[in-house]
């Protein structure tokens, strides 16, 4: 009876021996998978900011030329408030 209640327990051992190898296994996996998954979010976030840093650099030189074809004049109805004002149009340079 005592043997078989050894064999019984050895059995068990090897049995959570083996789950515990297996959990560790897929715990691994799935901390890569997790890894990957946030270096590629954060490599997608990065091009999205230098893509819109682009757009910005590129939109600024038409910015700058409207912001200096305006002036500001004081609001009709609250005298606090500036209006823009275009004073100035120029066809666009080709």
């Amino acid at each position: 009876m005592a043997e078989a209640h050894r064999d019984i327990l050895r059995q068990d051992v090897e049995r959570f021996r083996l789950s515990s190898e297996q959990h560790e296994k897929r715990h691994g996996e799935r901390r890569d998978m997790l890894l990957r998954l946030e270096i590629e979010l954060q490599a997608a976030g990065a091009q999205g900011l230098e893509e819109r840093r682009a757009e910005l650099a590129r939109d600024l030189p038409q910015a700058e030329r409207r912001c200096k074809n305006t002036s500001t004049v004081t609001c009709n109805c609250c005298s606090r408030r500036p209006v823009w004002r275009l004073t100035k149009i120029s066809a666009p340079a080709h």
